[in-house]
């Protein structure tokens, strides 16, 4: 949604190439704000996805913002030669040039991003670690009825299987008994 409205100021001549570029640098950083609002309640494996996502798109944001002035060029640069082309197919699309470089500076700041940081995953998890360390028994994950050897006879497996699905359907019905709570709720 903020990627659309930022097009839409874009294409109203309201804002400019660069600052829809800025723009949407702080878009990527607030697509973390929900991971972020959704793990505070839960285990440590999703608040540390949350943490990492965070991380990624910061350390992205901070790199862009050293070459900000000349990856804008550079995008420039890469979408003078396809200009002639679009004109050539059809004039109306060329009316679009600045939103087509706008969707070219994302693709490419994100996919350079991810290119970029790659190298760097086992020294974000690191950090996230330290910033999210482990309570305990948090790590630990096991099903209740499903042991880790395995049964001699299909039928027992199949039985331990039957009651692991049953009490994670009871705990997703309980789950939608909160929604349903929710949307009936007046306050």
């Amino acid at each position: 949604a903020a990627m659309a409205l930022t097009l839409t100021l874009l294409s109203k001549d309201i804002i400019t190439l660069d600052i829809a570029a800025a723009m949407v640098l702080g878009e990527n950083i607030g697509t973390t704000i929900t991971a972020n609002l959704a793990a505070m309640i839960a285990n440590v494996h999703a608040k540390r996805a949350a943490r990492a996502h965070l991380i990624f798109n910061v350390f992205g944001v901070i790199w862009m913002m050293i070459v900000f002035k000349p990856f804008l060029g550079f995008i420039e640069y890469i979408y003078e030669p396809f200009s002639q082309w679009i004109n050539g197919m059809n004039p109306d699309l060329g009316k679009g040039e600045s939103e087509i470089m706008l969707s070219l500076f994302h693709t490419a700041f994100n996919i350079l991003n991810t290119l970029l940081l790659v190298w760097f995953v086992n020294f974000i998890a690191n950090i996230v670690i330290k910033l999210v360390p482990s309570k305990g028994d948090d790590d630990l994950f096991s099903l209740d009825y499903i042991g880790s050897g395995i049964m001699g006879t299909p039928e027992l497996s199949l039985l331990e299987a039957y009651k692991e699905v049953g009490k994670f359907g009871g705990i997703t019905a309980r789950m939608n008994g909160f929604v349903t709570d929710l949307l009936e709720t007046t306050e």
